[in-house]
């Protein structure tokens, strides 16, 4: 039984690891620039709002950027394939000042929108800027 399936078996095999191994995986990361002197916190997203499903107070998915200094966000599997599911094709970089999460946590401050500024980039607008952001409000 198992050898008149074994044809079948590795046909299926070959098509799982072609869907694997071809996935576009695009290592770019997107580099803020703090040119303020506040701490700051980094965040991407596909839509104007933190999903705080995604926080805790130790929040991993935002990037902390000390002040006057550089920091680098972790890219998805696919820049590409996150442009696409956002609106509009772009992200949206969101700014949170550390005072604010430190003062109110990662949940009040996404649902009192305490957030100090968000930009809106495509991947066009990346390129242009060499994934380059600067941040420099006071």
């Amino acid at each position: 039984m198992v050898e008149k399936n074994k044809p079948a078996f590795l046909i299926l095999i070959l098509l799982m690891l072609n869907a694997c191994v071809f996935d576009e995986v695009d290592s770019r990361r997107i580099i803020i620039n703090n040119n303020s002197s506040n701490k700051i916190y980094a965040c991407f997203s596909n839509t104007d709002t933190l999903n705080v499903t995604e926080f805790n107070d130790t929040n991993r998915y935002a990037l902390e950027v000390l002040e006057n200094s550089n920091g680098e966000i972790e890219p998805p599997r696919t820049w590409k394939g996150y442009f696409k599911r956002s609106a509009d094709e772009k992200i949206r970089i969101i700014f949170v000042k550390k005072d604010s999460v430190e003062k109110y946590g990662w949940k009040k401050v996404s649902n009192e929108n305490l957030i100090d500024t968000i930009i809106k980039v495509g991947l066009i607008d990346l390129d242009r800027c060499n994934w380059e952001i600067k941040y420099d409000r006071k």
